[in-house]
């Protein structure tokens, strides 16, 4: 009973903030659409033979050799609480919110970026190559960059109307709690995206190298 309540209270503050929060949400799904675009177009002017012909080689360096597990992990890890740490950032001071939607505009990037290249290297089978090491932890992980980074945004309008309205001991605590609670939800998203990303898409992709 007590978890079917939880679960409910959950579903209901989820529902509550994106009512709230609709166009915000909308505006950061805009830029990553418009990264993962950008993306795509600059892969079109960039790619050369060259770029190819190390797709290839690292495809069968990687069948020969493969990856340590472990690496990968580390690397995905850095790269994801990079993204984390400036969209953090981006929630303490109101002059650092560009850096919010930068970082959302910048993992559109790559990705776009990353899709195409593989499109041009492995025509269809590049898209098949581009679902399976991209798709299970990005499933994951774009919905949770996108609410933490609304999130961000509300968290550095708020605490600066606080401190305007004289920082009352008890909303600034209110509002560091839950903001640790947040960062450390979204953290421990980062460590399943990192454990996928590491453990169960090498043995995917290896027949395709």
């Amino acid at each position: 009973f007590m978890k079917t309540k939880g679960f409910k209270n959950l579903k209901c503050n989820f529902c509550a903030f994106f009512n709230k929060n609709r166009v915000k949400l909308l505006v950061e799904t805009a830029l990553f659409f418009c990264g993962i675009i950008i993306g795509a177009i600059c892969d079109v002017k960039n790619v050369s033979d060259d770029n190819i012909g190390y797709m290839n080689n690292f495809a069968s360096a990687y069948k020969l050799q493969g990856v340590s597990s472990s690496e990968i992990f580390f690397r995905a890890l850095i790269s994801y609480l990079r993204i984390f740490a400036f969209i953090w950032l981006s929630g303490r001071f109101v002059f650092l919110i560009p850096l919010n939607l930068f970082s959302v505009a910048a993992k559109g990037f790559g990705l776009g970026f990353t899709i195409s290249y593989l499109i041009r290297w492995s025509g269809f089978g590049g898209i098949i190559f581009g679902f399976l090491i991209l798709f299970a932890q990005n499933i994951i992980f774009i919905p949770v960059m996108l609410i933490y980074s609304v999130y961000q945004l509300n968290f550095v309008l708020e605490y600066g109307r606080i401190k305007q309205n004289g920082a009352l001991f008890k909303q600034t605590k209110r509002l560091i709690v839950s903001d640790i609670k947040i960062s450390a939800a979204v953290i421990a998203t980062a460590i399943v995206c990192c454990c996928i990303e590491a453990y169960i898409i090498p043995s995917l992709i290896m027949p395709m190298c």
